[in-house]
């Protein structure tokens, strides 16, 4: 049946060809020529009338053109459009259709670039883009201005570092963003109790077989009440959306899920502008205004003069303007003491806001401060001047008090109260007044003592963390000098509580504690040696704060690093660690059980129990167990008949034959840990005698044969490589040694003064260790109503007047 012949409800529709990228209908359909031409469908009719107006319209409306899925696809060719309509060009567009949907998704599909950078205060575009061209070549960026920035975008991650480190050197304003390759992949674990170890997430995670970059527990901003949420920062991996199919970990149902994304607009608090945030402590994340290797007091005041920070004021300037203030008022007495922040009032006993110094001239004109000044220091002139006055005295009770660790709550007893009363001819200040009005003074004064002792020579400076009994982020910060002629003391100058653990926060801390102890321009290249464990945020705070402390050697502790080799060995002998962790439990509250011990063990003690913060103490109970092993299975045979769980375990290691052959293993050959371990915590050792103790302990782990010994080595190695700054420590130790050889150090190590300064540097962060048991001394369970500011003021005191 003909085509022309079908009803209008059966007409199908005309295919479809392309003659030269131009779509028509089928030259073989109806009367019309091949070469008809086709009427627009907007162009309307120049008569109502004319036949051949009306015949295109009626058929326009009548049949639509079959538009292919990609509608655009004719557009690919380059060919110049031509009528000829040969067979040869005719394409059927049926079946092409699929292939082409499918080239044209693989050739279309979005290249990922690098961030854009926006550069402000251009004035030569046209040099400004020859320089760019020639640094990454003509076709590998492009750029658009706005009526603020020039944006710039590079197709690659190297031609983006090659810009940045081009915009620092010529101290360019810009911002950027992270990179996308850079960033961790984040997730969050609900329903895991806070209390679980970070250490041990991350080791159940990378069982799983994810790479752990960093864990931390979220804590609830307004209570600082640790949640059951934990961060969990991946690296970059296939695999990463596999882990929200884990749904069990440590015993625990829990539930992996992306982090809930920011609504609000970012907006940077140094220029003031939205779209990007300030971060100065992270090199290769959100970047604000210029960047450039100098030091951070520069870099402040560069920020200033770009974003007009007229609020932002020289601490140093502010702390003089204060004391011109006071230095009137205190010409007769002492009336007014400051800390160069805070202005405190000695005649009322209240802090006065210092903002301004006609706020200070309207406290003096008020009555209570006028019958204050009566009512204390006109009194005290009618004392003797030999004997001390009152505020002297309660000072001198506050700080020996807080300096040996009496707490202030013993002014309560009466007895104490009337001996002090009887034997110093004082009158006993309550507890609260000292805390109120002396403590801070006391604090003040220890910190002027530590400013004075560090004064201009470098330093070294020691820094970790630690969570204590109320489940808060602790981080505490200790100097000390670096002197050739003598080891310098340390000092704890911060105690701070941190709202969440990472490289940011611990950077920010210690710029924020450096602060305290200089603010002079130029004082950050003082700073030789930055000691912390090895815990990976650690190691990135040390790369980022590189920028801003740039004669600075970042070192991981090397007694760390023997216990981290102990912790592989109590992984290596499973069967002993279970004899170590229940032979101690058997004579705990057992004193029919000590007896039978003290029968059978004359004169020796009861076994050790190992503790996890003290280092090396499981090597030495192993060696307990080694040396008295006949006798001990003496007294656990005469023990047999109890029922009790630990004593059948016990019971069953000792019996079995490779107990034996495990400990002689262990104290024949690792021994020598805990002696190196004790050796590293002692103070005041040359850098030479330190780096003796590491050849010693690399000697003795190499001469160990077999599996285990191949265990060790490579735990070893593996634990040297990581610590790149013990490379250079190793070289500046041949320097100062006066080694023939030829040693390769970097620019800011060819100074003389700066090499001999690292006679007496430690490599151990033993100290920070000591100033964490302090604090958990302090901080009992009678004593939690500590605020943050006086459980510093206490700590720091503590610490630094022990000797």
């Amino acid at each position: 049946m003909s085509t022309n012949n079908k009803s209008t409800t059966e007409r199908t529709v005309p295919s479809i060809k392309i003659i030269k990228n131009k779509v028509i209908k089928d030259v073989n359909i109806g009367n019309d020529s091949p070469s008809q031409k086709r009427t627009n469908k907007r162009s309307l009719p120049s008569s109502p009338s004319s036949p051949s107006n009306t015949s295109t319209t009626t058929a326009t409306n009548k049949s639509k053109f079959f538009i292919s899925p990609n509608r655009y696809f004719v557009l690919a060719e380059d060919e110049p459009y031509s009528t000829n309509s040969n067979d040869n060009n005719l394409i059927d567009i049926d079946s092409q259709s699929q292939g082409s949907v499918h080239s044209t998704t693989l050739t279309s599909k979005k290249k990922d670039l690098p961030s854009p950078i926006f550069v402000n205060g251009v004035k030569d575009f046209f040099e400004l883009s020859k320089e760019l061209a020639v640094i990454t070549g003509s076709d590998s960026f492009s750029c658009k201005s706005t009526a603020t920035h020039l944006k710039i975008q590079l197709d690659t991650p190297d031609n983006y570092w090659k810009i940045i480190h081009f915009l620092q050197d010529n101290e360019a304003k810009y911002h950027t963003y992270q990179l996308k390759s850079d960033k961790a992949f984040r997730v969050v674990i609900r329903n895991l109790h806070p209390s679980t170890p970070v250490s041990e997430i991350s080791a159940a995670i990378e069982e799983s077989g994810f790479n752990i970059g960093e864990v931390t527990n979220i804590i609830y901003h307004q209570t600082k009440i640790p949640l059951p949420l934990f961060f969990v920062d991946l690296e970059i991996e296939e695999n990463n959306r596999d882990i929200f199919d884990v749904t069990s970990l440590l015993y625990t149902k829990i539930k992996i899920e992306e982090p809930h994304k920011q609504r609000q607009i970012p907006q940077c608090l140094n220029c003031q502008s939205y779209g990007h945030t300030k971060n100065f402590l992270q090199l290769y994340s959100l970047m604000c205004s210029m960047w450039r290797k100098s030091s951070f007091h520069d870099l402040l005041q560069a920020m200033r003069n770009s974003c007009h920070l007229r609020t932002v004021q020289c601490h140093s300037s502010f702390s003089s303007k204060i004391r011109e203030w006071i230095s009137c008022a205190n010409k007769n007495a002492e009336v007014f003491t400051s800390d160069g922040k805070i202005i405190f009032c000695n005649a009322c006993g209240k802090q006065i806001a210092c903002e301004r110094k006609s706020q200070l001239d309207q406290h003096m004109k008020t009555v209570v401060h006028v019958s204050a000044i009566k009512r204390k220091f006109q009194t005290q002139q009618l004392i003797s001047t030999s004997s001390p006055s009152s505020s002297s005295f309660s000072e001198d009770l506050c700080f020996a008090m807080v300096s040996s660790d009496i707490p202030l709550y013993k002014l309560q007893s009466k007895p104490f109260r009337n001996f002090l009363s009887k034997y110093t001819n004082q009158s006993i200040p309550d507890e609260s007044s000292l805390r109120k009005n002396y403590l801070s003074i006391c604090y003040q004064k220890t910190m002027n003592e530590i400013k004075e002792k560090i004064g201009n020579n470098f330093i070294y400076v020691v820094v970790d963390e630690t969570t204590d009994a109320r489940g808060l982020y602790i981080a505490n910060l200790l100097v000390g000098v670096l002197n050739k002629d003598y080891a310098g003391r340390p000092y704890l100058l911060a105690s701070k509580q941190l709202n969440k653990t990472n490289n940011e926060t611990i950077s920010q801390f210690i710029n924020d504690s450096l602060k305290l102890l200089w603010t002079d321009v130029g004082m950050e290249r003082r700073v030789l040696l930055l000691l912390t464990d090895a815990a990976q945020y650690m190691v990135k705070s040390g790369k980022s704060l590189k920028l801003f402390y740039s004669n600075m050697i970042h070192v991981t502790c090397i007694a760390h690093a023997c216990n981290l080799i102990a912790e592989k060995v109590r992984e290596l002998f499973p069967n002993i660690n279970i004899l170590i962790n229940n032979g101690k439990k058997i004579f705990l509250k057992s004193p029919s059980r000590i007896s039978i011990f003290k029968d059978e063990m004359e004169n020796i003690p009861l076994p050790p129990a190992p503790v996890i913060t003290r280092w090396g103490t499981w090597i030495a109970a192993a060696l307990y167990y080694a040396k008295y092993f006949i006798k001990y299975q003496k007294v656990i045979e005469k023990l047999a008949e109890d029922d009790a769980q630990c004593v059948k375990k016990v019971l069953d290691i000792i019996k079995d034959r490779s107990t034996v052959n495990e400990l002689t293993f262990i104290s024949t050959h690792l021994s020598f840990l805990v002696e190196i371990i004790k050796k590293l915590e002692t103070q005041n050792m040359l850098l030479s005698e330190s780096f003796c103790l590491i050849s010693e302990l690399e000697e003795k782990i190499n001469i160990i044969s077999g599996p285990k010994g191949a265990t060790l080595k490579t735990k070893l190695n593996d634990i040297f490589s990581k610590n790149k700054g013990l490379t250079v420590l190793r070289n500046i130790n041949k320097v100062l040694l006066g080694e023939a050889e030829v040693v390769q150090l970097d620019q800011n190590y060819k100074d003389p003064m700066i090499l001999s300064s690292f006679k007496f540097a430690p490599i151990t962060s033993v100290d920070v260790e000591r100033s964490f048991s302090i604090y958990k001394h302090l901080l009992t369970d009678r004593r939690h109503s500590f605020t943050e500011e006086k459980l510093e003021y206490h700590l720091i005191i503590n610490f630094n007047n022990k000797e």
